[in-house]
């Protein structure tokens, strides 16, 4: 709306949030106005919310002129993505080696079933909506919990954080510096350890080469492979299709809170010193093997496959798979560049005034 135009629309000023004014908007043969302010979250300031939470003061005229009230506290969520899980499958998850799952929210958690054919370690729990075959892992202490409630999973589409690129991976073998539009040709020889393979529509990252901070989007697939004194990283990628890594890879993101999002499939190795950070989101399938350590966050929407680089397991397809030696540790409040998918808005509670 427009100030001082749409004024139907605007709340009251500040100095007279004591009073429920406001111009009635017609329903029915009566109507109703609303009028929002900031609870007492004790910072003292009424134009500063502190808590992500707010009053809304609903006022309903009735056709014969008698009026309801209700007082409403609401919580609003951040848009962005928050994880509350290290380990996030909306399927099944099949878990073999020794992989350890640490942290204040070493939880994995499945929208189906979790098969135990190693002996993972869960610094939490371990969470499915369907059945734990527990096999011979050793009980952590928040337990296996069968039958919980599904949690909502972002969508993972790559499309929608391209315009976050810095530099863009191009399906014709070019690289396109957005910052100065840019085009660059690799060459035989490769642009700072980028090189493109058009038959198989990948682009590799490899040697020692310390290529330019910043987030890397891929029309096609990406792997990266890590030497014995691969160099430390601050990457983000962002693939339409999948991402694949080996060897002593060390990667922190660039993106807020986000790592690597693929399109496809995500299968992560790693020898002794690889490591990750942030973020790691398939629109299908996660495999992990080898040893590495991440820090962050693993999590596979379990799509119908498309792509072949993660195949079924053991587990009813589709599924993700984690394994290893590798390690997790996640303690929570990680903020990413996902959306939500929750609501943005939810009741905390409510009131009848009048």
């Amino acid at each position: 709306y427009q100030p001082g135009v749409n004024t139907m629309y605007e709340a009251p000023p500040p100095g007279y949030w004591n009073h429920f004014l406001g111009t009635t908007m017609p329903l029915g043969a009566g109507g109703f106005y609303c009028v929002v302010k900031d609870n007492d979250d004790g910072d003292g300031d009424p134009l500063r919310d502190s808590d992500n939470q707010v009053l809304v003061y609903v006022t309903a005229t009735l056709p014969d002129n008698t009026q309801r009230q209700i007082e409403v506290l609401v919580k609003y969520a951040d848009p962005s993505y928050v994880p509350d899980n290290a380990i996030v499958v909306d399927g099944s998850i099949l878990f073999n080696g020794t992989p350890d799952i640490l942290g204040l929210k070493g939880i994995a958690h499945a929208n189906g079933d979790i098969v135990l054919s190693g002996n993972p370690t869960f610094s939490v729990s371990a969470n499915a909506t369907g059945q734990i075959a527990e096999g011979g892992a050793t009980v952590p202490p928040g337990g296996f919990n069968e039958g919980v409630p599904p949690i909502s999973i972002p969508d993972v589409d790559p499309t929608q954080y391209r315009n976050l690129a810095n530099y863009t991976l191009r399906a014709d073998g070019m690289i396109l510096d957005v910052a100065t539009g840019a085009m660059i040709n690799p060459g035989a020889g490769g642009w700072n350890g980028w090189t493109y393979s058009a038959a198989s529509n990948t682009w590799s990252l490899s040697g020692n080469n310390v290529t330019p901070a910043g987030t890397y989007y891929a029309e096609g697939n990406v792997s990266i492979t890590g030497s014995g004194n691969s160099p430390n990283r601050t990457l983000s990628i962002v693939a339409e299709k999948c991402i694949s890594t080996t060897g002593n890879t060390r990667l922190a993101p660039a993106l807020t809170g986000t790592l690597m999002i693929a399109g496809g499939d995500i299968k992560l190795g790693g020898t002794a010193g690889a490591s990750y950070a942030g973020l790691i989101a398939a629109k299908e399938q996660i495999k992990t093997m080898g040893t590495f350590d991440h820090q962050g966050v693993l999590l596979a929407k379990n799509a119908q496959d498309v792509y072949t680089l993660v195949t079924a397991g053991s587990v009813v397809e589709p599924d993700s798979q984690f394994g290893g030696t590798m390690s997790v540790t996640y303690d929570g409040g990680m903020v990413t560049v996902l959306k939500n998918p929750n609501n943005s808005v939810t009741i905390v509670s409510a009131r009848k005034l009048k």
